[in-house]
């Protein structure tokens, strides 16, 4: 019993080190191209997983896009949030002028200043034609 109680105290806070990071599928950095007509918006998602702290977060020239990211949580069908269940973050870009734009998003926890993001998408948004 002891040993058990042990064994449980020593690798616990292990798990929960390994639980709490984000899951990393394929390239951590990837270059992507973003057709906009300037003034109207363009929509699309992304997961994220917010109960571990992790979100998109934005890097852009405010003179040349908007950009807007709606946090969703997890979706389960129970009323009780669950810890590490996935969510999306709904991003939502405007070209403000016919300029092409360039647009960073990080997944990262916002309070880990000196830490590099999990990962990064890198966004060239061009003007339709």
């Amino acid at each position: 019993m002891k040993k058990t109680c042990l064994l449980t105290l020593v690798l616990l806070p292990l798990f929960t080190v390994f639980a709490a990071c984000p899951p990393v599928r394929g390239e951590k950095t990837q270059l992507r191209a973003l057709k906009a007509v300037p003034g109207e918006s363009v929509t699309f998602e992304l997961p994220e997983n917010i109960t571990t702290g992790f979100k998109w977060m934005a890097k852009y020239d405010a003179a040349l896009c908007r950009v807007e990211i709606a946090h969703r949580g997890p979706e389960n069908p129970s009323s009780e949030p669950v810890c590490g269940a996935p969510g999306k973050a709904v991003v939502t870009v405007t070209l403000l002028t016919n300029a092409p734009a360039d647009l960073t998003l990080e997944y990262r926890r916002p309070w880990e200043r000196d830490t590099p993001p999990a990962r990064v998408i890198y966004y060239a948004i061009v003007p339709k034609e």
